[in-house]
């Protein structure tokens, strides 16, 4: 599924970016893998805010990834 999302978000599409809160993307997140952090014993903190000018799915995407990889290899 990963190689499929990557394969899609490659392709030339238009690019609709906005102003997005990434403590707001972070939190979505977070609360999206609460499960796998809780099974593998991992706290997920977030701290601070910042902002960002892209696409909701990339931003998402991204932090998702590095949640998971966090997840996954702690």
């Amino acid at each position: 599924n990963d190689m499929l999302d990557l394969s899609r978000l490659e392709e030339p599409q238009a690019v609709y970016p906005e102003e997005l809160s990434l403590s707001e993307i972070a939190q979505d997140v977070k609360d999206r893998l609460a499960l796998a952090a809780e099974n593998k014993h991992v706290s997920v903190r977030i701290e601070g805010d910042g902002t960002v000018w892209m696409e909701r799915e990339h931003a998402t995407e991204l932090v998702k990834n590095l949640v998971e990889n966090a997840i996954r290899y702690n």
